[in-house]
């Protein structure tokens, strides 16, 4: 666990607010609010196309296709949530939400939900200093319920009980960015967690990072792949897509979905290759 505020999370949200650079149509996420998260420095970068062509004008390995999978992984997800919602679900929690606008967002589509926001209490103080200061003041939403856990001292299952998730009935769990960080152990705990928590027909939409291996790029994948911890929190679990549904399975979970790093180019209009290749999303059902 960091001991300050996830330097990660502030890196993942600098790469939405990158975003916003580009012309709305050609945006792979629109979130206006990702900027007013960041230190001054940051937004002020974040909002710089030149910057923006520097960082992510590079190949899918590089920091352009992880900034590509940040921000097409944040899409599909919310796309998994409006779905969600739509379908009658009205309990939404985003384990390591860091700085997430989704309740800012979609308020409009959150009116008869509940959004509870868990995270490391460094990371979550952060922004709510933020919000306390006034960064997303202007827009008028049901705020969500910030849960601040501790994942190596408090079971996050019975504090998210004890915050009145009702357990009886559906519940979308949002883990986002986080899996890769954890030790299988951690994965695994955390699924079952989710599984008690949540009544029948949950669900729960995550992202892992698989180690590549048994290519002549495996070198310069592995190195690209690292890099991703210089923002923050070491790499540490590799989930290849074929052994998510066995392990999923054994932890009370059904895949529904799954999709590699060519499926989530597609899906957001991207082209083959764009996105970090190492890389896949998993929506599945509690059994």
């Amino acid at each position: 666990m960091p001991r300050g505020a996830s330097l990660t999370a502030e890196a993942v949200c600098f790469f939405r607010a990158l975003e916003q650079t580009r012309a709305p149509a050609n945006r792979i996420v629109d979130d206006p609010f990702a900027a007013r998260m960041l230190s001054r420095r940051l937004s002020g970068l974040a909002a710089s196309p030149g910057v923006r062509r520097a960082l992510i004008s590079t190949g899918a390995a590089g920091l352009g296709g992880l900034q590509r999978f940040v921000a097409a992984r944040h899409r599909i997800m919310d796309e998994a949530m409006l779905a969600f919602i739509a379908g009658g679900g009205t309990q939404v929690v985003i384990l390591g939400a860091g700085y997430d606008t989704r309740a800012w967002r979609f308020g409009a589509n959150l009116t008869r939900a509940t959004v509870w926001e868990v995270d490391f209490p460094a990371t979550q103080d952060r922004k709510k200093d933020l919000l306390h200061r006034g960064r997303i003041a202007d827009v008028a939403v049901k705020p969500p319920r910030f849960l601040a856990v501790d994942f190596e001292r408090q079971d996050v299952g019975e504090a998210l009980v004890a915050d009145g998730v009702d357990g009886g009935a559906r519940v979308l769990f949002i883990w986002e960015g986080v899996t890769m960080y954890l030790t299988e152990g951690a994965v695994r705990g955390a699924l079952r967690t989710m599984a008690a928590v949540g009544g029948p027909r949950s669900e729960v939409i995550f992202d892992a990072w698989h180690a590549p291996a048994g290519n002549a790029a495996r070198w310069f994948r592995r190195q690209a792949s690292l890099s991703i911890g210089l923002f923050g929190e070491p790499l540490k679990y590799s989930l290849a897509q074929c052994d998510a549904p066995g392990m999923l399975g054994a932890e009370g979970w059904d895949v529904a979905d799954m999709c590699g790093p060519s499926d989530v180019a597609a899906r957001v209009g991207l082209r083959h290759g764009a996105v970090f290749p190492d890389t896949h999303l998993v929506h599945a059902r509690k059994r």
